[in-house]
């Protein structure tokens, strides 16, 4: 019997000029993933119609919409980028001055780009390009319009490579036996991941040092999207942004009860995150205005470390006029 691995797999992305609209001869950006999970979420209701047999008349499809993960080594990209636009509701335009706090001999090798969370709604096609197991040598194609990106999540430890994932949400999916008319494809290249050590700068302003020993990290921003059911549609008619939650955790190996104390007296700090490759590829993150939301200091056994389990909550910042700004380059 034929099958098709995964290993053949194909995601590309395109942002749409109209929302919910693939452009007519769209330039696909190639996207590297670790996995994907994108999909029709259906639901439908078992018909209530009495017959004289006793038994289910049938059954009814109500609605359907995208939904699913995009996971990825993270590096960045044209398609990162477009992603990272896309939870942020803002474009990338080129930084101002300094790009942010960023400690001297830290700078990338050029003026990098900026965003701040914003209001633009920010949707893409996705298309996902399996090999045809019957007819070989062709594609079968699935594809979901009008996606915005609901969340954003960026994981690190020491010893692998920094990962990403991106939840989507879209409209009602589409199939295909042939490629769009028109449509190119631009290749994501040779991938400069980020790593572990390429961490620059992690820091809780004023309370931990500029790089404190931490063995994981984790970043998260939610935009709460909600999708908009009208009559006459089958699924969303449109997808609304909902208030943007910036968060995360980070494991700090315990050298004194300064990170504890700061989150009894709510002390509110900046938070940097800084990354840079070998290669020069550059990520920063900043939130302006943040406070922690738990901090239990754990010793889980024998030959275990002591560290603070440290979760924290960013908010919006007047001076800022963001609660999260990203830097890439």
């Amino acid at each position: 019997m034929a099958v098709v691995s995964a290993d053949q797999l194909q995601l590309s992305i395109v942002e749409e000029v109209t929302p919910g609209v693939t452009p007519a001869t769209p330039a696909f950006l190639v996207l590297p993933v670790t996995s994907e999970s994108l999909a029709g979420n259906a639901t439908t209701q078992t018909s209530n119609t009495l017959n004289p047999y006793g038994q289910v008349s049938g059954s009814i499809l109500t609605n359907m919409d995208t939904g699913g993960d995009i996971s990825i080594e993270f590096a960045d990209s044209d398609a990162v980028r477009l992603l990272l636009e896309s939870v942020l509701s803002e474009n990338f335009v080129a930084a101002d001055g300094a790009p942010g706090p960023v400690p001297p001999g830290n700078e990338p090798g050029v003026a990098p780009l900026v965003a701040d969370i914003g209001t633009t709604k920010i949707s893409f096609t996705a298309e996902v390009r399996f090999p045809d197991p019957i007819n070989i040598g062709q594609f079968l194609y699935q594809r979901f319009t009008n996606c915005i990106v609901d969340t954003f999540n960026i994981t690190a430890d020491p010893e692998n490579p920094v990962t990403a994932s991106f939840t989507l949400l879209g409209g009602v999916p589409a199939v295909d036996t042939t490629m769009i008319a028109g449509a190119t494809y631009v290749p994501a290249g040779n991938q400069d991941v980020f790593r572990g050590p390429d961490f620059l700068t992690l820091q809780f302003g004023g309370i931990t040092t500029t790089l404190p020993c931490m063995n994981s990290f984790n970043l998260v921003l939610n935009a709460n999207l909600r999708g908009q059911k009208c009559l006459g549609t089958l699924g969303n008619s449109d997808v609304i942004i909902g208030q943007r939650d910036p968060n995360g955790s980070a494991s700090v190996y315990f050298i004194d009860n300064s990170i504890l104390q700061a989150m009894i007296d709510q002390t509110e700090f900046a938070l940097t995150v800084e990354m840079k490759t070998l290669s020069d590829s550059y990520f920063a993150a900043f939130l302006p205005r943040c406070k922690l939301t738990q901090n239990p200091v754990v010793a889980t056994g024998t030959g275990a470390d002591v560290v603070n389990d440290s979760s924290f909550q960013g908010a919006y910042d007047e001076t800022e006029q963001t609660s999260l700004r990203l830097w890439v380059e």
